[in-house]
């Protein structure tokens, strides 16, 4: 069984693709991605959505987001939510070289959601685990066989990503995250909707007529 759960995790689109024929996989993936959303959404428990979006409201702890190759995506939206409704709040790169930079702001206490599934990138892991040895939170969000970094996160939310088809889905994973995205505005929204406010103008005011002028 051990031998098993290690062969799926490092499952990839040539070895995938070869477990269902071409023309079946758009009527496999719709009728997996539903049972896989549905299951996943039902999986995740809402206080744990709540304590979590706690943690991202903290305006003592900066906030740091990191995905992988193929989970950069679900760590920029929940980058656009957040920088919207807060200050503080970075999207780590995946240049190793530019992320080292950053890691140097790192501060006790401070919190970093990450995103690694399947084939679990290596220095994914050791941001995390390096930003945990430094006093940060770790919240992961991973796939039905846990990235190593559950063995050290403080909160881990699982959600399916195989559909039966060459290449994993996200589509649970972005639930989730939109999942979490209200929590963050029911605790911040008191005092984010005047940072909004100011969000609005500023863009009125600086932009926009910017481009109307170019238009014209």
């Amino acid at each position: 069984m051990l031998t098993e759960e290690l062969i799926e995790t490092r499952q990839g689109p040539l070895t995938l693709g070869n477990q269902v024929r071409p023309h079946e996989q758009g009527d496999l993936m719709r009728a997996n991605i539903v049972s896989v959303l549905t299951q996943s959404v039902d999986a995740v428990p809402q206080d744990e959505l709540d304590t979590i979006a706690a943690l991202l409201a903290d305006p003592k702890s900066n906030i740091w987001l990191l995905g992988g190759a193929f989970t950069a995506p679900l760590a920029a939206h929940l980058d656009f939510h957040l920088r919207k409704l807060r200050a503080g709040v970075t999207h780590l790169p995946n240049d190793t070289t530019r992320r080292s930079d950053h890691l140097l702001n790192v501060h006790k206490g401070d919190t970093l959601v990450v995103f690694d599934v399947r084939r679990y990138q290596p220095d994914v892991e050791d941001t995390a685990r390096f930003i945990h040895q430094n006093g940060g939170r770790i919240v992961l969000f991973t796939d039905e066989w846990m990235s190593d970094i559950a063995k050290f996160a403080h909160h881990v939310v699982s959600c399916r990503v195989e559909v039966g088809t060459p290449w994993d889905s996200l589509t649970a994973l972005l639930a989730a995250v939109e999942l979490l995205g209200a929590a963050c505005d029911a605790q911040l929204w008191k005092k984010s909707s005047k940072r909004l406010t100011q969000l609005e103008n500023f863009r009125d005011n600086a932009f926009i007529p910017v481009w109307r002028a170019r238009e014209k």
